[in-house]
């Protein structure tokens, strides 16, 4: 039986064998050259010069991260929808205190930016707008690139971007188009050029936000070798070195 679904897929013996290495030290001159050398191979493939931030996580949790570094309770948010993972980019913002405006479309559909653009024109309190840039669950792909113009070009709103299905995948040009923050995650489009098991959720972020351990400022400083701040997980940052290579 052959499922056409998104995953698990198979795991090449060479990446098995990667796996089964030898752990080196987390806060050696190794890793830390395994860290800024990855760090630098994904600005290129988000095609970005912004911040390039990698957690341990799952692809929601860095959605949830990019909620809960630029939006404040009681912001006014949009949710532009396509499917299932929209609506749950949606109901991250609101757990976290945003109110959350739906802006639905019927699965199997892309969004229609005459409907975004007349959404964004009555409600100017708006502040930012979340946008899945492909529905997993249908496969649809939106016009991120339309989107961006529409969000950023006629009303300058924050927008963040779910690339976890798309990046790698799609052609998504963070700085060219204007996304102010794009997630994505190990398991997905990545999976296209080296088969990765899941557990990284990749980020980029071109805003300043608060300090705390799982905020941007706080990932930012495990670049700075000296700070106690926590660092992300060492196996799986070595699989995207073999990764980037064949970028």
């Amino acid at each position: 039986m052959n499922l056409r679904i998104p995953g698990p897929i198979p795991v090449p013996d060479d990446i098995l064998a990667l796996m089964s290495s030898p752990m080196i030290n987390h806060r050696g001159p190794d890793f830390k050259d395994i860290l800024y050398r990855v760090t630098a191979g994904l600005k290129q493939v988000f095609e970005t010069q912004g911040d390039m931030y990698v957690l341990t996580s799952s692809g929601t949790g860095a959605m949830e991260a990019a909620v809960t570094n630029t939006l404040s309770s009681g912001d006014n948010v949009l949710c532009a929808s396509i499917g299932s993972f929209g609506n749950r980019f949606g109901q991250i913002a609101q757990v976290f205190g945003a109110n959350v405006t739906m802006l639905n479309f019927p699965p199997g559909y892309a969004v229609d930016l005459d409907r975004l653009r007349n959404e964004l024109a009555k409600a100017p309190e708006i502040k930012a707008v979340l946008v899945t840039h492909n529905e997993t669950n249908t496969g649809v792909t939106n016009d991120l690139e339309g989107i961006c113009s529409v969000v950023k070009g006629e009303f300058d709103k924050l927008l963040l971007v779910d690339g976890i299905s798309s990046v790698c995948s799609v052609p998504l040009r963070t700085d060219d188009w204007g996304c102010d923050v794009v997630v994505s995650a190990s398991q997905k489009g990545w999976m296209l050029l080296l088969a990765l098991v899941s557990g990284l959720g990749l980020r980029m972020l071109r805003l300043k936000c608060p300090d705390f351990i799982l905020t941007f400022h706080s990932i930012k400083n495990t670049t700075k070798w000296d700070s106690r701040h926590g660092l992300p997980h060492y196996l799986l940052f070595l699989l995207l070195t073999t990764l980037l290579v064949k970028y």
